[in-house]
């Protein structure tokens, strides 16, 4: 999803994140061991944007960008710990899963990236591996935090809600209902580049919404009640379902804002009409259900995990 900052500043400010830690290199290899990006370096991003730069084009975000949220310089050697947690929420997409060999299956989520981010459902197929990614940096936040490093406690546990956020986001639950790739069987060149331009033309609305601090959205976030986690990834595959159950009526607006036909070849629409379409209903009422959704789980994610080691640092 875009706009994974102001969600996760949004629903952790209301648990009462207020502490300040100072920015330490990082230095325990054996906390980070899983594959990335080669290329990948960790990028320091303090009082900057969360923003995708890329020189595609159509996967740059920085049009639909507004800074709701204002992330401070640091001072001392210092920054604010609500605003590490939710600038480091966007980090996954900063380019650390792609170009990548994980999984036989990775093609039908479109590489490496996609297999990390997304819990595709279609039939009997399953593909993607995104609560595993949760679990795994949660696991490293746990171990840093045990060695007294504040700072990367937090940006490992913002890396673990970034995914925990992409499962519990319906377009990442399913790439199409049954019924459309059904309907859609003649057009077998094309189904993938249709999908990818309701999945990315959506969340570019949805990220508009936040990055200018939507009312209705963000209501949603803050209004929503923290859920009880015992266990991190039977829960968060638990409340999956209901993303899953949200993506139908979801799709189905989609269906009727951009018909299959009509979008057969790579679109990406402006911030005027992102814009737009965050206000438009019933689309904006399902996505408030969504985030509400996901808002509840970052919330009992952040009070659980995250508020312990900070609560006596205020």
């Amino acid at each position: 999803m875009i706009g994974h900052d102001v969600l996760t500043y949004s629903a952790a400010r209301t648990c009462g994140l207020r502490a300040r830690v100072r920015i330490t290199d990082f230095t325990n290899k054996n906390a980070d061991t899983e594959p990335l990006n080669p290329d990948y370096v960790p990028q320091m991003r303090e009082g900057g944007r969360p923003t995708v730069d890329s020189r595609n084009e159509q996967y740059d975000e920085n049009e639909y960008y507004g800074d709701y949220v204002r992330y401070s310089a640091p001072t001392g050697g210092e920054v604010d710990a609500l605003e590490v947690l939710a600038l480091y929420s966007a980090e996954p997409d900063w380019g650390m899963d792609s170009g990548l060999s994980l999984s036989a299956f990775q093609g039908l989520t479109g590489g490496s990236q996609g297999y990390r981010h997304l819990d595709f459902h279609l039939f009997s197929i399953k593909a993607g591996c995104v609560a595993e990614r949760a679990r795994y940096y949660h696991g490293a936040a746990q171990r840093v935090k045990r060695e007294g490093d504040d700072y990367w406690t937090l940006r490992f546990a913002a890396r673990a809600l970034h995914y925990m956020e992409d499962c519990l986001t319906p377009v990442h639950q399913k790439p199409f209902t049954e019924g459309f790739f059904l309907r859609n069987l003649p057009y077998p060149g094309t189904l993938q580049t249709v999908v990818s331009n309701y999945h990315l033309n959506y969340e570019r609305m949805v990220g508009w919404a936040l990055w200018h601090g939507e009312q209705r959205f963000i209501g949603a976030i803050e209004e929503a009640k923290p859920l009880v986690i015992n266990d991190l990834v039977r829960d968060l595959r638990r409340q999956s379902l209901k993303a899953r159950r949200l993506f139908y009526p979801l799709f189905g607006e989609l269906e009727k804002i951009w018909p299959s036909a009509e979008c057969r070849r790579p679109f990406k629409i402006g911030a005027a009409e992102a814009a737009g379409l965050a206000l438009s209903e019933p689309l904006a009422g399902l996505t408030c259900s969504w985030l509400s959704l996901s808002s509840g789980f970052v919330k009992g994610y952040v009070e659980k995990y995250v508020m312990p080691s900070f609560r006596e640092k205020v």
